[in-house]
């Protein structure tokens, strides 16, 4: 017998949040797990009600849930607590900058024959020229040492958010942004973006078992703005593909997380979600 759809949805959710705030799950079971289950709930998602009810669940529950996984990762130790409170900001800062980069984009297409959707996708296929620009870096083994490996990290990802930056303001330029706004809007999100990266990689280093839970996590977070954030996710496999064999997101996420994000993953079927035909983005 097939659930109704809205049942397993509000039951992922539900499912989650209250685990994570009454039964003291380990981390490496938390990513796993929901993926695992979520991937009942696509077959479901036939109708525009049913899609937007999901993703108003996934926008009401998701912070609750991130914070649970969150605590979890603080209490492996008084370094990871602090790299977690940090983590949080950096995360609420590129939410903020994205949400009004959006309504930058907005205002500038308001009396223009575009829509947001053209405007991903211009953003998308500028992320995508930059791919063999970046080959031979990302393809650059990390090196044993863990200090040394998270300063390797960091130089790369500098190198390819410093393009993705440039790629963001000629396309916000070019559809009406002005181009002062739209790189004061990207020099704050930069930064903030890498240190994102940068957070949950050196924990994975430290802590295997997290990797998947702290992607879970932030990608909840990070969801009410993934019109302007696709694109970039997209370069470090979390698209609706994941990380395809060979491809330059699959060797970015060997060389930032040191090993591919599996492409049945939550973030991966959220954004699989979010792209079917007919679904409303929310503005």
């Amino acid at each position: 017998m097939r659930i109704p759809f809205t049942l397993l949805s509000l039951s992922i959710l539900s499912l989650v949040a209250s685990a994570l705030a009454f039964i003291p799950l380990q981390l490496n079971d938390i990513g796993a797990a929901v993926s695992g289950f979520a991937g009942s709930v696509f077959d479901e998602v036939t109708s525009q009600n049913a899609l937007e009810r999901f993703w108003k669940d996934a926008q009401e529950r998701g912070p609750q849930i991130a914070q649970g996984v969150f605590d979890e990762a603080a209490k492996l130790s008084s370094e990871a607590a602090i790299a977690i409170a940090d983590l949080k900001n950096s995360v609420e800062e590129v939410v903020k900058r994205a949400h009004q980069i959006h309504l930058d984009i907005q205002q500038a297409i308001e009396r223009k024959d575009i829509t947001m959707d053209n405007v991903t996708d211009l953003l998308s296929r500028e992320v995508e020229g930059i791919y063999q620009d970046l080959k031979d870096d990302i393809n650059d083994p990390l090196p044993e040492d863990r200090g040394e490996r998270a300063k390797a990290r960091e130089q790369t990802l500098q190198k390819i958010m410093d393009k993705i930056q440039v790629a963001y303001v000629r396309v916000l330029t070019q559809v009406g942004v002005p181009r002062e706004q739209a790189e004061a809007h990207l020099m704050a999100f930069t930064p903030n973006f890498i240190h994102i990266i940068l957070i949950i990689g050196n924990l994975a280093d430290k802590h295997p078992m997290v990797l998947e839970a702290l992607i879970f996590a932030v990608s909840m977070l990070l969801l009410p703005e993934i019109r302007i954030l696709r694109p970039i996710l997209n370069l470090f496999g979390f698209g609706p593909k994941g990380p395809v064999k060979g491809t330059l997101a699959a060797q970015a996420q060997r060389t930032f997380f040191r090993e591919a994000i599996p492409a049945g993953t939550w973030f991966a079927r959220l954004q699989r979600l979010a792209m079917k035909p007919g679904f409303a983005w929310g503005g």
